[in-house]
């Protein structure tokens, strides 16, 4: 689900390659990554070491690393301020450190928020070294292929005219969209388990009381623990020129995220297209 540290939650810098006569255009720079059930885990060194799997979530700032792995770096770790925020409402310790993080030929010194990360594994089976989130995809042309299960930085991105604004929310990028014909702002979440996620206010601005009533309960999980959490049905999703009938909804709250969207549209949703988030432009393109 979306994530935010407090922290809050939840690459490739352009170089021009002279030659003798004009610059060159960049290539794309492919990241070495495997899907499994809708989720995007990217192979990277830390600091050099040994290649170790991260989830690949946009949803997440800065990024994560869980808090054994980076000891076992040596990684200097400075006690952060309050509690890692996310769904769940446990108060969760978290420490602010930085690496060195290289993905393929993608690197960059980014910083990380350490913690426990309780349960989460890579598609290994081993646990989970961290997340890739805001710190390490600032800046860049994020292109997320999965029908063709590819990811990738790009180089650069013809403007189309199918490319949606992105907005922010603490640096998770959102889009405008609408539930059964209301009008909401929807967070883009690649490490969301979920199809549609709606909280109270995107309920009380759809009319989805009644959808909720329906609804049933199960328990969710985040960087803040457990939350309950109620999985139901919604009318016909729009974003754009695409629309998605009926999908399955988690209803509830961001838990102690400072999020302020009232909906967010997770792998589940996403994963039937060809995602582009484009950090220097601010665009949101999905193509089937």
């Amino acid at each position: 689900m979306s994530k935010a540290f407090a922290i809050t939650a939840a690459c490739l810098a352009v170089v021009l390659s002279a030659c003798a006569s004009a610059p060159q255009q960049q290539a794309d720079v492919a990241l070495p990554a495997i899907f499994r059930e809708g989720l995007v885990y990217v192979q990277v060194s830390v600091n050099g070491a040994a290649p170790v799997w991260m989830d690949l979530d946009n949803g997440t700032s800065p990024s994560a690393i869980d808090l054994d792995y980076a000891k076992s770096l040596g990684l200097k770790l400075k006690a952060g301020a309050g509690s890692a925020t996310g769904i769940g409402s446990e108060h969760v310790e978290f420490f602010n450190t930085s690496a060195d993080v290289a993905a393929g030929s993608a690197s960059r010194h980014i910083d990380f928020s350490a913690s426990r990360l309780k349960g989460m594994v890579g598609p290994d089976g081993k646990p989970l070294a961290g997340v890739l989130g805001y710190s390490f995809l600032a800046g860049r042309i994020l292109v997320i292929d999965y029908p063709n299960q590819k990811v990738f930085f790009a180089s650069a991105s013809t403007p189309c005219t199918c490319d949606l604004p992105m907005g922010f929310d603490t640096n998770i990028p959102t889009v405008r969209a609408t539930i059964g014909g209301h009008a909401v702002t929807a967070l883009i979440d690649s490490g969301g388990m979920y199809e549609l996620f709606a909280t109270p206010a995107a309920v009380k601005l759809a009319g989805l009381q009644a959808e909720v009533d329906k609804a049933r309960p199960v328990t969710g999980y985040g960087y803040a623990g457990a939350q309950s959490v109620k999985i139901g049905r919604a009318p016909d999703v729009v974003v754009g020129s695409i629309r998605r009938a009926d999908p399955e909804t988690v209803y509830s709250t961001f838990g102690t995220s400072p999020l302020k969207a009232e909906a967010a549209l997770g792998a589940r949703f996403l994963k039937d297209y060809r995602v582009t988030l484009n950090y220097r432009a601010r665009t949101v393109r999905l193509e089937p």
